[in-house]
């Protein structure tokens, strides 16, 4: 009987475990999805400034379908989805390494959603034998030249998941020149169904587990940013973006 008793237990948490689960955006609300997405947004130089504040820019996003999409938000069905738009803001803290926040909002059935998405600006406390013990937490946002063109990389997260922002045009070449608007693409991966406790080091540092956001992994198994342009290891291209003002998103003088 007690056998019988804790294999019920154990069939029902696992059940339960599949629910909750995705990179979430706030209110839920009903619909069927169509098949195809409808993407509306504003004109080029539109762009509404709602989500903006003081060192940051807003620029028009461009998710790649529907079923990514719905991937993505995982929480409630999409039913015609537009405005799509992101605001970053982010700083650099030191080193060249840049932290703060990307927020990507877009609106269905009359409601706004939002994803906020943010890179600590602390040191990492643990790690798997201290690979990665006393790193910044934005140790891998960083600017760099790849094939002979000035890009950069961004991990960020929120209880949900993970992106990685990809700047991959800024018509400088490497060249030195102030770009004035950038352009690129979101990745994103969602943490898997679990009911572990999510842990306080930053999922980029996690080497094991559902909460793993690693990408760009090198020699000794440790991050190297620098060593692709887009990430792999699980992760989903999101969409593009365009129109990002270089100087405010990344408060630069």
């Amino acid at each position: 009987m007690k056998q019988q008793i804790l294999w019920t237990a154990i069939s029902l948490s696992l059940g339960l475990g599949l629910f909750g689960v995705g990179c979430a955006k706030s209110n839920s609300s009903a619909g069927t999805s169509p098949s195809v997405i409808n993407v509306v947004t504003p004109p080029p130089g539109t762009v509404s400034p709602t989500g903006s504040s003081a060192g940051s820019s807003t620029a028009v996003f461009v998710p790649d379908s529907l079923t990514v999409m719905n991937t993505y938000v995982a929480t409630h069905p999409l039913n015609a989805p537009s405005n799509f738009q992101i605001n970053v803001s982010l700083s650099d803290i030191g080193g060249s390494r840049f932290a703060g926040s990307l927020v990507l909002t877009y609106t269905d059935n009359g409601q706004t959603y939002t994803g906020s998405f943010a890179t600590g600006t602390g040191t990492n406390k643990v790690s798997y034998q201290n690979k990665d013990t006393g790193k910044s937490e934005a140790e891998f946002n960083q600017w760099f030249v790849y094939n002979g063109t000035k890009v950069f990389h961004a991990f960020l997260q929120d209880q949900y998941g993970a992106i990685v922002m990809v700047v991959d045009s800024t018509g400088s070449n490497g060249d030195g020149g102030t770009p004035s608007e950038v352009s690129g693409s979101i990745w994103f991966k969602n943490f898997s169904p679990t009911y572990a406790v999510q842990s306080p080091e930053k999922c980029w540092f996690i080497r094991i587990g559902p909460y793993d956001c690693r990408t760009f992994i090198g020699a000794n198994d440790i991050i190297n940013t620098t060593s692709a342009l887009y990430p792999g290891n699980g992760y989903t291209k999101l969409g593009k973006f365009s129109g990002l003002n270089y100087k405010s998103a990344f408060n630069l003088n």
